[in-house]
């Protein structure tokens, strides 16, 4: 058989030998171009696979760490939280008394400035019945003023 297939062959490449030629031409362009893309790829995806590969174990490294830092805040988190719940705890209080102690001041401030408004009315009427009282004294103790004498000629001109 393969005899055969060869005589066949080399009837068509006498009776056509451009036509043989350049298909054969083809063929062995499809073929090196196929072969280099089949080799490329092959190539390119074990490379690929290394690629993946690293950045997976990248990726991991980098998760890894991060828990790391993770737990050590955690710890340092566990080891602070006492103290800083009691400073807490007594900043509120201290809060709390501040408070009451201002809601006081309010109170007595109002009493005050009543008290202050109260005082400062009277205040105002005193002076007012003093300031009468000046004028009153200041009135009686002023000498009536004297009575005109006599004009002197000179002075009653028309």
């Amino acid at each position: 058989m393969p005899i055969r297939i060869r005589e066949a062959i080399d009837r068509i490449y006498r009776k056509h030998p451009r036509a043989v030629s350049l298909i054969e031409g083809w063929v062995l362009m499809f073929l090196v171009v196929g072969g280099s893309f089949a080799i490329g790829q092959a190539v390119g995806l074990s490379r690929a696979d290394v690629q993946v590969a690293n950045l997976s174990a990248a990726h991991q490294a980098e998760q890894q760490r991060l828990m790391d830092i993770n737990r050590q805040i955690m710890l340092i988190i566990q080891e602070r939280l006492p103290a800083i719940a009691s400073s807490t705890e007594q900043a509120a209080e201290k809060v709390e008394r501040a408070a009451d102690a201002a809601h006081g001041a309010i109170k007595a401030a109002k009493g005050a400035a009543s008290k202050a408004g109260t005082a400062a009315n009277k205040a105002t009427a005193a002076a007012k019945s003093a300031s009468t009282a000046v004028k009153r004294v200041e009135e009686v103790l002023t000498p009536p003023p004297a009575a005109p004498g006599r004009v002197p000629e000179w002075l009653n001109t028309p």
